[in-house]
């Protein structure tokens, strides 16, 4: 009965100091749980392809028309398809690449001369398909690509003409798109006919995109086709063509400095003026282009 009492007591005090060990004594089990799959907890994880800081997929409707934006940190790049496009369904990928995945190469202008135009924006791509990845229709796409104003050495409005450029990668040069600016909304914009692009915009050296205002005729006598600016030397002969109809132009000749309002371009005599605005308005928005 003694020995029980005694074996007892003795298995009593080896528990109790088994179950005062810490965790993690060799032999004593913890409580740490088993770990599968669903109790891992793992930390979100963004997957960017190589090629892409940003990528925006649409399945639109052939019937459906409206801008389809890249969703990325300022969605300010955007494509536009109208109604009719094509007769299926598009697929549309927006993308905003990578700066190692930028094509280099110099610019040209409509001629093929390189110009060397300096790059202003990031890079883009963007690819129309329809069913089974085929790129088979040819109509217009309008890009577009909000930017904010760019400022010159002074802190003035910096007015030059902003170009879109797309990689023609068999010639290895940026070539240039007929590309046209939204004053009011620090919009730029161009029109392509192909369905997949690089693109990205550059800015010119010497022609400039902004507001024009008008003086009397009496302030030139020599001429009802002057103006003033600030941009070129006084003697210079340009070409002053409204920005929402470019067929629409008056050639004048720099005689003075101004105007001296940020944004403003050129002041135009009232007749010169009138050939593409209306004096009523005050101003238009314009492209100026050096001429021989």
């Amino acid at each position: 009965m003694l020995k029980n009492k005694l074996f007892i007591i003795l298995f009593v005090l080896v528990c109790g100091f088994c179950f005062c060990l810490p965790n993690g004594a060799e032999g004593i089990a913890t409580s740490t749980p088993t770990l599968t799959a669903e109790n891992i907890i793992l930390p979100e994880v963004s997957i960017v392809q190589p090629w892409a800081n940003f990528e925006s997929n649409y399945v639109i409707d052939k019937s459906v028309s409206q801008d389809y934006y890249l969703k990325n940190d300022l969605n300010n790049f955007s494509v536009h398809v109208k109604i009719g496009t094509t007769k299926q369904n598009l697929n549309i990928v927006l993308r905003e690449l990578n700066s190692s995945w930028f094509p280099s190469g110099v610019t040209v202008d409509e001629n093929w001369t390189p110009n060397n135009l300096e790059r202003i924006s990031l890079v883009y791509e963007y690819d129309f398909t329809v069913d089974g990845g085929v790129r088979a229709f040819s109509a217009p796409i309008a890009l577009n690509l909000k930017t904010e104003p760019l400022l010159d050495s002074a802190g003035s409005t910096d007015m030059r003409h902003k170009i879109w450029h797309f990689w023609d990668k068999n010639k290895n040069v940026w070539r240039p798109l007929r590309s046209v600016a939204d004053l009011n909304h620090n919009i730029t914009g161009a029109r392509t006919y192909q369905p997949y692009g690089v693109v990205a915009l550059f800015i010119a050296k010497v022609e400039y995109e902004a507001w024009a205002s008008w003086y009397g005729d009496s302030l030139t006598p020599s001429s009802k086709y002057n103006g003033a600016s600030n941009m070129y030397k006084i003697g210079t002969k340009v070409k002053v063509c409204r920005l929402d109809n470019l067929n629409k132009c008056v050639k004048i000749k720099i005689v003075s400095t101004g105007p001296y309002v940020d944004n403003r371009i050129v002041d135009l005599t009232k007749t010169a003026f009138r050939m593409i605005g209306n004096p009523g308005g005050g101003i238009v928005g314009v492209r100026v282009i050096p001429i021989n």
